[in-house]
């Protein structure tokens, strides 16, 4: 999982215990760099394993559409759907 959040909100995670149900957490605040710039992208499909090729198995879901299409037209492979 990966997001534009802060250190707070991650201590959510941790509280509503689906931390676990995560193979990573990659905040913004702490990577430094919030999505659409593409090496969030590329970190978070890093840590996922996804070897290039691969990226065909990953889902993008987010509730803004201009920021989610803006990161879509980036990494053009990624699935993506949004959520209103």
């Amino acid at each position: 999982m990966f997001a534009n959040w802060n250190l707070f909100e991650e201590g959510i995670l941790s509280s509503l215990k689906i931390h676990q149900y995560f193979n990573f957490v990659l905040l913004s605040s702490k990577f430094g760099v919030e999505k659409p710039d593409t090496k969030i992208f590329e970190k978070a499909l890093e840590l996922g394993g996804m070897k290039e090729g691969r990226s065909k198995q990953v889902l993008h879901i987010g509730d803004d559409e201009v920021r989610l299409v803006f990161s879509v037209l980036f990494i053009v492979s990624i699935h993506f759907a949004l959520l209103i």
